[in-house]
């Protein structure tokens, strides 16, 4: 079970890295990475959440507790 909680953690770690690349990428550059408009999507995912009052800030709160969780398990600052 640790192995795969090591696994399911360096996948969303290197996915979050793409993210971020993929973010940097447009704001300097203006282009589309890999899957095209990165920074709307994020916007939209934003908006979603923020129009959904209080369930989205449940919503919030429990995607954050799942990041530090994994984050803490896998050893990273």
């Amino acid at each position: 079970m640790s192995l795969a909680k090591k696994i399911v953690a360096g996948f969303t770690q290197v996915g979050l890295a793409i993210a971020a690349l993929a973010v940097v990428i447009q704001v300097l550059f203006g282009q589309y990475f890999l899957t095209g408009d990165f920074v709307a999507n994020l916007m939209a995912l934003i908006r979603q959440i923020g129009d959904a009052g209080m369930i989205g800030l449940i919503a919030l709160g429990v995607i954050l507790w799942i990041f530090t969780m994994s984050r803490s398990e896998s050893g990273s600052s």
